[in-house]
């Protein structure tokens, strides 16, 4: 059981912490090609949208194929991706498919949406909501180990070996998938069409329940602001005149700084309800962007900026995910979860293009800045609505 959790704790690992890492590129492909930032951006962006897409599909498919075969699948996917996008850069098409949508995709079927449905159906009920945050904030050490190392790889060997080593650090990752394989031996019967039918139904039961309905908005603000800040806090830096090396740095401190944030609120999350935590995760987000919007743009106010919004980063996870167990139980967990993250992602893909276009136009982020506040403003108020009580077990 100990070494189950800790595969999908590595596999979060490796598959978020490259994800995370993929804006630390924007700059150096800008320079390198002709492909522009415009297209790096919107690249990013659809990014977005296919790692939210994918993850309900891919906790369909193991339904038929088993964890263990998605997750190397994904893993072999995210690998293609990164070895190819070198090769690509000379051509916008295959730049955008291997850069936005192969990485994404491999990234997104390894993500937590199966992750988290395989933890929580291991555990009691009691430390559903903790074991929950360890996979998450397993994401979030990946982001806080990758991040500089990748930055590390970029100044020894260039943009575009870095890429392969990264390729190689996931290819290092596929021995977890058989523990996890393990976990899941019995002979899956269900067909392509039943998974397709299965998917349709969940997502049309789930737009018909005012509770899920508010949780999915609420997790739409959160994708825009991550995807946002992920894509151009490296762009923000770099207009305030501050070196490239303190966006690596402030990517890593927001990373292990929501260490802390997911383990203090997964633990919370068994013992308060999951829409308070919620209201005040959004809240506390906008009152952060709000401070720094009126402090000076040096390097220790985004040393301590990464390190109070990480504290909120991915923690709205655990609480999002405890939500919808309760709503639909368990076995639903992994697909309603990923029909949540498509909406979360449909928000980060309106975080990444938007920003871009405003740098392009602008030159400047303050008024994303002002619109992120007020969408996490929004957010906050939407979980206040929701009937946590009422738990509604259902198999769509």
């Amino acid at each position: 059981m100990k070494f189950l959790i800790f595969a999908c704790c590595a596999i979060s690992f490796v598959s978020f912490g490259i994800r995370q890492s993929q804006g630390l590129f924007l700059f150096q492909i800008n320079s390198d090609s002709q492909i522009g930032i415009g297209l790096i951006s919107f690249s990013l962006a659809i990014g977005q949208l296919i790692w939210g897409i994918i993850q309900p599909i891919a906790s369909e498919m193991t339904r038929k194929y088993g964890e263990k075969k998605v997750l190397i699948f994904g893993l072999l996917i995210l690998l293609l991706g990164l070895i190819l996008t070198p090769l690509s850069i000379n051509n916008s098409f295959f730049f955008l498919l291997n850069f936005g949508v192969l990485i994404s995709l491999g990234s997104g079927i390894c993500s937590l949406s199966i992750l988290i449905s395989v933890v929580q159906k291991s555990v009691s009920d009691s430390k559903k909501g903790f074991f929950s945050s360890l996979v998450t904030t397993s994401a979030s050490f990946g982001q806080f180990v990758i991040a500089p190392l990748t930055q590390l790889f970029i100044i020894l060997f260039g943009w575009k070996l870095s890429l392969i080593l990264l390729g190689f650090l996931v290819l290092s990752f596929l021995f977890f998938c058989k523990k996890i394989g393990e976990f899941s031996k019995e002979e899956k019967t269900i067909s392509n069409r039943e998974i397709l039918l299965s998917l349709k139904k969940s997502f049309f039961y789930g737009i018909k329940n005012s509770n899920f309905n508010l949780v999915c908005l609420s997790f739409f603000s959160c994708g825009f602001h991550i995807a946002f800040l992920i894509t151009h806090l490296p762009g923000e830096i770099n207009l305030c005149g501050l070196s490239q090396n303190v966006a690596s740095i402030s990517i890593s401190i927001i990373g292990i700084a929501n260490i802390l944030g997911t383990i203090l609120v997964g633990y919370l999350n068994d013992q308060y309800r999951s829409k308070d935590l919620l209201f005040l995760l959004y809240f506390f987000r906008a009152l952060i962007i709000i401070i720094y919007l009126f402090s000076p743009k040096t390097t220790i106010t985004f040393v301590i900026f990464s390190f109070f919004i990480g504290i909120t980063w991915l923690s709205t996870i655990p609480p999002t995910a405890n939500l919808i167990g309760k709503f639909y139980g368990v076995d639903r967990l992994g697909t309603m979860f990923g029909i949540s993250l498509i909406y979360h992602q449909i928000g980060a893909f309106f975080g990444a293009w938007i920003g871009g276009i405003v740098i392009l136009n602008m030159n400047s982020l303050y008024y994303m800045w002002i619109f992120d506040a007020s969408f996490a403003l929004v957010a906050a108020f939407l979980n206040l609505p929701i009937k946590e009580k009422k738990i509604i077990i259902s198999n769509p």
